[in-house]
């Protein structure tokens, strides 16, 4: 249950700035059902994983990952980001389905502290088993971000 890496990637680099965010989604075989946020906290507490599991993380509303009502910001981190596998046959519920599509639930994307899309992972990558995953965020949260300021005196965007 990828839940619980999740929650350990929170625990081990959030003092560094990192946050992890969950988006639900319904579109991979109805696997989450929930109506609301609330629903799906009790659910991940009393269901699945079950025994009092309590995310350190943030959802956000459930959302469409793909297909003609997906969210903006999956239409760009796709754009950006490679497919994390190039072949697919799942049950989805979607039609016009894209290599560049998220695949199943668990897809991962880690952001960069500059807001861009960095890599991508396969839902196959569980956080608890993965290396490569853990050493692209412990390099990630050592980067330092530049900021953009106005120059005062020509109003031009400059990086500092």
């Amino acid at each position: 249950m990828q839940y619980f890496g999740l929650n350990a990637l929170q625990d081990k680099y959030g003092k560094d700035g990192f946050h992890v965010l969950g988006v639900p989604c319904n579109q991979f075989g109805r696997q989450e059902p929930a109506r609301d946020g609330e629903e799906l906290l009790n659910g991940l507490k009393y269901v699945r994983p079950g025994k009092g599991f309590e995310a350190k993380f943030n959802f956000t509303k459930k959302t469409d990952v793909n297909g003609k009502d997906e969210h903006a910001l999956y239409t760009y981190m796709k754009f950006e980001c490679p497919p994390a596998a190039h072949k697919f046959r799942l049950p989805i519920l979607y039609e016009d389905v894209y290599t560049s599509d998220v695949r199943w639930n668990f897809e991962k994307f880690l952001i960069g502290r500059d807001g861009r899309p960095v890599y991508r992972y396969a839902s196959t990558i569980d956080p608890r088993f993965s290396e490569m995953l853990d050493a692209d965020i412990a390099a990630e949260v050592k980067k330092t971000v530049h900021k953009k300021s106005l120059d005062d005196k020509t109003g031009i965007a400059v990086h500092s």
